[in-house]
């Protein structure tokens, strides 16, 4: 990238790094406004259904049930892959019933 000296008039060139570093976050805040500390995957993994659900199966649904053990609760994604995978969208039927998990096909 060029930037223009306006003193001089001569162009300066600043170095940009075309790699930049990544951080995959899992996060989940609810409509009763609790927000659930973030949940940060390891730097050499990728999020695909298999390590997303991972962290659901082990940080989401204990803190979901933990706080909300007797209450109704809906579970919603957004449309990311790693969400709307069969995996995924299986286990969390499973894990949270028909009427607290809003599948892809809902």
């Amino acid at each position: 990238m060029a930037c223009s000296d306006p003193d001089t008039h001569s162009a300066r060139i600043i170095e940009k790094t075309k790699q930049c570093g990544y951080v995959h976050v899992f996060g989940m805040m609810t409509s009763d406004g609790a927000v659930m500390d973030p949940v940060f995957f390891d730097s050499n993994e990728s999020v695909n259904a298999t390590t997303y659900l991972s962290k659901v199966l082990t940080e989401a649904i204990p803190w979901i049930l933990a706080r909300y053990a007797s209450a109704q609760v809906v579970f919603m994604l957004n449309g990311a892959p790693a969400h709307t995978s069969n995996l995924a969208q299986d286990s969390l039927r499973t894990n949270l019933g028909q009427e607290g998990f809003w599948s892809k096909i809902r």
